[in-house]
């Protein structure tokens, strides 16, 4: 895989509700979905911030067991 299908440089989109309050979003490659087995009928993720890093995984049954076990 080459970098330039690893890494790429984003901007975080920032919504104003209109009350003062933003929400934010990112769009990720489609490419980077399909290769996470990702699809619109399973969707849903596990996301992590750690060490100051956001980490995205596709929920399973075991990443499931591992957040109830702590």
């Amino acid at each position: 895989m080459k970098e330039r299908d690893t890494m790429r440089e984003l901007k975080i989109m920032f919504n104003s509700d209109g009350k003062g309050t933003y929400t934010t979003r990112i769009s990720l490659p489609k490419t980077w979905i399909a290769q996470m087995g990702i699809t619109k009928e399973e969707r849903e993720v596990i996301v992590k911030f750690e060490d100051s890093k956001i980490i995205i995984e596709k929920k399973s049954d075991k990443i499931e067991r591992q957040m109830n076990n702590k």
